[in-house]
This record gives C-alpha cells, structure tokens and sequence, in this order.
C-alpha cells in the first residue's frame, strides 16, 4: 500500500500494479445481462412482482421490495401535486377534504386537548379524564 510521506500519499510501482489487477478482477465477477433481463436480488432482499391491470388489462409488471410491495398493495389512493403548491407534503401529512394538512395543524384547528382514556390494568376498566 501506499505511504504518507510529508502530507503526500506515495505509490509505488508495485501498488499501482496491484490495485490494476484487483480491478480487473472486480469486473471478472460480473454479470451479463442478456436482452434486458432482469437482474437477480440482492442477498438476503425478498423482491415481489406486482402487475398493474387497469380495465382488466395488465399495463404494467413491477419489481419492488417486500416494503413497497405491501405498500402499494394496500390499495392507496394517488394524488396529484401541484408543483407551484408552497408546502409540499412530507411523510405523516393528513389528506382532509383533498387538502393536504401538516399533523400538528389539526390539533391547532381543534383547539381542543386530545382526550386520553386512563385505563386501570386491575379491573380493565376505562376512565376518561376530561380537561
């Protein structure tokens, strides 16, 4: 390997010749993928095929990961964005009324404080504190 010598990092010929041939050698292990053909899954990735039917018509096959796949097959609905909207929405937004609403702006519209049942793990029974 090279060494640091007066805040310079030195080669010599024999480290330039070795890290050519581990190079090379990187690029012996891959894969040729023939007509577009789909590559494997990484070790240890469950990938899922999902086909998208519109009108009864498969339109589409996609590859995605167990995560994606459960979301998307959850049935959720799609909603445009417009690209000149101020706030964009972000992960844990609300959809209310087909407006998008930050989590906290409900709570400020409600102006209430949120009712919280205070159960008794002896009895099983629920008590609500009302402030």
């Amino acid at each position: 390997m090279g060494k640091h010598k007066n805040g310079v990092y030195v080669l010599s010929t024999w480290d330039i010749i070795k890290s050519w041939f581990s190079k090379k050698q990187k690029f012996k292990n891959k894969q040729n993928l023939v007509n577009n053909a789909v590559p494997p899954p990484p070790n240890g990735v469950k990938i899922l095929e999902i086909a998208i039917v519109l009108d009864n018509e498969v339109q589409e096959i996609i590859r995605a990961e167990n995560t994606l796949a459960s979301l998307f097959l959850s049935q959720p609905s799609f909603h445009e964005i417009d690209p000149n909207f101020e706030e964009r929405p972000r992960i844990g937004w609300k959809l209310i009324d087909k407006k998008f609403v930050k989590p906290y702006a409900i709570m400020n519209i409600s102006e209430q404080q949120p009712v919280l049942p205070n159960i008794d793990p002896l009895t099983n029974e629920e008590e609500v504190n009302e402030k």
